[in-house]
């Protein structure tokens, strides 16, 4: 990878972004059908209430007390566990602190709906220069109740961007693999720039499309905050599976997570 094509990624991924683009549309027109007005209470929007953020939190802070747990124990058994780890056990105060500061602001006329609860890139197909969404059943390890539960749509935005910092560290790693050190990190820095642009392009797509409808956040403190809350509890969520099922895949959220801690902006 030449010096100075840092400059052109956004030229080079462009028609990767375009259906990351389409997937930002795509999913706000989702969220805008799940919200449409209903006599059925089980898809009825209802306000987003003070409980409701309170009861994210509380997920985020449990998946957090796990995580900080898992943590712990793979840094006293593994000599070589990803130095990433050691960074966010240093983190542990600054993480669960965010999670109170964030869970104590409630959105104005914010709502919750049924949602996909489960949203990835495994969920979406490309069909004809188009993307279909596909299996509504929600995430297998909750419970039906809590699958068939209202949520903020955020949720689901949060899931594709925690899915595209996998997609961008798994193509780091393959590509990575055939180079030699200096080379691998371009590859690294490039595959970190396209998660950055195809976050920043997915939140772009999906305001616009939301924007004026129910299922639109106006305060944009207040969204960023929301996305956010919802974004680390995805990534602490992550550690825990990651840590019961794929260790050497660890570094991956717990790297999601030092990103959102240090974030200005919400395309952590």
């Amino acid at each position: 990878m030449p010096n100075g094509s840092a400059t052109r990624l956004p030229e080079v991924f462009a028609t990767n972004l375009r259906y990351v683009e389409i997937i930002g549309q795509r999913t706000a027109e989702m969220h805008r059908a799940l919200a449409t007005p209903t006599d059925d209470p089980a898809f009825a929007v209802e306000p987003l209430s003070e409980a409701d953020i309170r009861a994210a939190a509380a997920d985020a802070r449990a998946q957090g007390q796990r995580a900080f747990a898992a943590l712990d124990r793979l840094s006293r058994s593994n000599a070589e566990t990803d130095e990433a780890v050691g960074a966010l056990l240093e983190r542990r105060d600054d993480c669960l602190g965010l999670i109170e500061t964030l869970g104590a602001t409630l959105p104005d006329s914010a709502v919750k709906t049924r949602v996909h609860g489960d949203y990835h890139l495994g969920q979406v197909l490309i069909a004809q220069d188009d993307v279909m969404i596909v299996d509504f059943e929600g995430e297998p390890s909750r419970p039906a109740r809590e699958r068939r539960g209202k949520s903020s749509p955020l949720r689901d935005v949060a899931g594709m961007m925690r899915s595209f910092a996998y997609a961008a560290e798994t193509a780091a790693r393959d590509v990575g693999e055939r180079f030699a050190a200096a080379d691998a990190q371009r590859v690294s820095d490039a595959a970190a720039e396209w998660r950055r642009l195809a976050a920043r392009t997915l939140l772009d797509a999906y305001q616009d499309t939301a924007r004026g409808s129910a299922i639109w956040v106006e305060d944009g403190s207040a969204r960023e905050a929301l996305l956010r809350l919802h974004l680390l509890g995805k990534a602490l969520y992550e550690i825990n599976y990651e840590a019961d099922n794929r260790p050497d895949w660890i570094g991956t959220p717990v790297r999601g997570v030092l990103a959102i801690l240090d974030a200005e902006g919400s395309d952590a």
